[in-house]
């Protein structure tokens, strides 16, 4: 057993094995050469085994590891998605898990690769960089289309989403 924030774990576990398939928040720990845990994420499962060796994160995991990887547990059988939340957000803000911003290749990971893209059309839009009749130049118009608004700059007092166009200096 180890304690994690407020909570008792099953673990630490080097090896996926020991745990099961049932409703639960894991913690991925990094055990270094001083020999302490350190937790490098959280989260939390319905099936916490299948998520844990199938994660999206893994190879982060991996590349940020300065010692030995391992997992522990905290079952949660009496709670549902929205306690076991709370679990995980409560362990995120008492252990820090991301104590610094991480590099990512975008090739690893699907997400970043829609920002990019998303980035992309919105730069290439606002600054008027794309040929009229390339492949990003339609995806704008589509992009447009559905939002029912040009992607254009914005006001700093429009809601939800806002486009900025940052003059070098310092000034919008």
């Amino acid at each position: 057993m180890i304690q994690i924030g407020n909570h008792q774990f099953e673990g630490p576990f080097a090896s996926t094995d020991r745990l099961q398939d049932r409703s639960g928040v894991y913690a991925i720990l990094d055990r270094r050469n001083d020999g302490k845990y350190y937790v490098i994420d959280c989260g939390e499962s319905q099936a916490v085994k299948t998520r844990v060796e199938n994660h999206d994160r893994r190879t982060c995991w991996i590349r940020n590891s300065a010692g030995t990887l391992t997992a522990a547990v905290c079952y949660t059988p009496n709670l549902q998605q929205a306690g076991r939340m709370q679990v995980e957000q409560a362990i995120r803000q008492q252990c820090d898990p991301v104590p610094s911003i991480q590099w990512v290749r975008s090739d690893e990971s699907v997400l970043i690769q829609l920002v990019d893209v998303l980035t992309g059309l919105v730069s290439s839009r606002v600054n008027g960089t794309a040929p009229p009749d390339s492949a990003k130049a339609r995806l704008a118009a589509q992009v447009e289309e559905r939002l029912g608004m040009k992607l254009d700059h914005t006001a700093s007092s429009e809601k939800k989403f806002n486009i900025f166009r940052i003059k070098p200096g310092g000034r919008w």
